[in-house]
């Protein structure tokens, strides 16, 4: 079964997280990529909690600027990752626990979405436009394959829980 829970069909991270999951219960494979702070922290949550004795794979995108070591001077970027990080630790939390479900975090670099071109921080820019005149901008498509190779490859007696994927510097 294939289920999507977006805006565009009315579900919404502010107030939908409780009907997101009840509908989702029957998912077996459930892909966390919303981000709306704090929602995706809060639905990987709830999710753990509702399918914690099911054989059920939860794939969070998150993203590789979420190294702990980094800093950010913009309050968007800086509240954006602060969440990731989160999200990374509660990924860790669920594979460590002994619950039935298990969850892969996939770790994208900058990705060419309206959504980042949209957002992105001044001091970024230029660095984001180098990467483009470079082609090493990654798409919305390399999320999908590292998507595919998780769902291809998945046991859940052995897995991969954290994938980078690197933009060509």
């Amino acid at each position: 079964m294939v289920t999507g829970f977006s805006r565009s069909n009315g579900y919404d991270l502010e107030t939908s997280v409780d009907q997101i999951i009840g509908e989702s219960l029957d998912c077996d494979v459930f892909i966390n990529n919303a981000w709306h702070d704090p929602g995706q922290v809060e639905l990987l949550r709830a999710w753990t909690r509702a399918h914690k004795d099911l054989p059920h794979l939860i794939i969070n995108i998150g993203t590789i600027g979420a190294d702990p070591f980094l800093e950010y001077s913009n309050k968007f970027i800086e509240d954006y990752i602060n969440q990731k990080k989160l999200l990374n630790l509660l990924s860790w939390e669920v594979n460590v626990n002994s619950y039935n479900c298990k969850s892969v975090m996939i770790l994208p670099g900058i990705v060419d979405t309206d959504y980042f071109i949209g957002n992105i921080p001044l001091e970024m820019k230029d660095n984001y436009n180098k990467l483009k005149e470079r082609d090493s901008v990654i798409q919305p498509i390399d999320v999908t394959n590292t998507v595919r190779f998780v769902l291809d490859t998945f046991s859940h007696n052995s897995f991969v829980s954290h994938i980078s994927i690197i933009n060509n510097i």
